[in-house]
Formats: C-alpha cells, sequence, structure tokens
C-alpha cells in the first residue's frame, strides 16, 4: 500500500511539479507525461530478466528504495533537464516496482492467488488514495520539496516492510506448475 502511496502521488502531482517549479509549458508537460509512461512500459518489459537473475524479493526491494530515492530526487532538483532525467528513470524503476511486487505478492500464498490479487489491488486503490490525499496535504503546508520527502520516505518504509515480511518463493515452487 505504501509503495502505490508514494508512486500515485508522484504521478498525481508530478505535472503541476513542472508546470509551476520550472515554468514548463502546457505542451511540453504533456509530452513529458508521454514519455513518462514509456519510461514506466520499459521498466514492465525489461524486469523479466532482473527477476530470474536476482529473485523476485531483492528486485522488488531495489527497485522500490531506487523508486523512492529518485522520487525525492526529482522533487529536489533545482535544474529543470536533470529533474526530467530522474523522473523518467524513477518511472522505469516504478515499472519494475509494479511487475515484481505483482508477482511477488502473488507467490506469498500459492494456494490462495485469487485472493492475493484481490488484496493487492484493494492495496494499490487505498494506497493512490493515502498517496493523492497526503500529497495534497503535504504540498499546501510544506510544498514540492516537503512533497518528494514525504513521497520518498513512503517508499524507503514500503522497501523496509517488503524487505522484514515478504518471503522469496522457492525455486521448486516455481518449477513445480
Amino acid at each position: 500500500m505504501l509503495t502505490w502511496s508514494s508512486f500515485i502521488g508522484s504521478l498525481t502531482y508530478s505535472m503541476s511539479f513542472f508546470r509551476e517549479q520550472f515554468l514548463m509549458a502546457l505542451g511540453w508537460a504533456s509530452i513529458l507525461l508521454s514519455v513518462m509512461a514509456l519510461s514506466k512500459t520499459a521498466g514492465h518489459l525489461t524486469i523479466g530478466t532482473l527477476v530470474s537473475k536476482f529473485g523476485r524479493k531483492n528486485v522488488t526491494v531495489a527497485s522500490i528504495l531506487s523508486m523512492a530515492l529518485f522520487t525525492l530526487l526529482y522533487f529536489l532538483s533545482e535544474v529543470l533537464w536533470f529533474s526530467v532525467v530522474l523522473v523518467c528513470v524513477s518511472c522505469v524503476l516504478a515499472g519494475y516496482m509494479h511487475s515484481s511486487v505483482d508477482s511477488l505478492n502473488l507467490e506469498q500464498i500459492p494456494e490462495f492467488r485469487s485472493s492475493m490479487m484481490s488484496l493487492s489491488y484493494a492495496a494499490y486503490t487505498l494506497g493512490g488514495v493515502i498517496g493523492a490525499g497526503l500529497g495534497g496535504f503535504t504540498l499546501i503546508v510544506v510544498g514540492y520539496r516537503g512533497l518528494g520527502v514525504v513521497l520518498g520516505f513512503l517508499g524507503i518504509v514500503s522497501g523496509v516492510v517488503f524487505y522484514t515480511f515478504a518471503r522469496e518463493p522457492e525455486i521448486k515452487e516455481l518449477n513445480a506448475r
């Protein structure tokens, strides 16, 4: 849930951030949003190799923590093009995170995959609401820098939760299916 809070909060406020902080034109912001979507898609498409090499849990935790760090950094950056690069890298990592979190969640209790999918989607939805709501409150109170810190913190806490409580599916479990 915290993973989604961090990502959805970032996605919700990123265009306003670029428009207000860097006076980005609406047309350029629209192009950036499309590049962000393509970046996330690239993450979804390339994560399989990393999962095969390093395992689901390791890739999940690394992608969550990395996404949180890049989210924090792009909100703190004072240079437009550096912030654009950081947000695109954050979106690639979000693609990694999204695919690996879903895959890891499904394998936590293999007998109840359908229930795990439902719980995962409920956490995604609730996380999005929390991220957008908390992000809006933070933005009003302390501005975009504070928003970056809060969203980055939510991601880091999420990574710690996954590291602590998720288990790596055993190879024999995966091959038995």
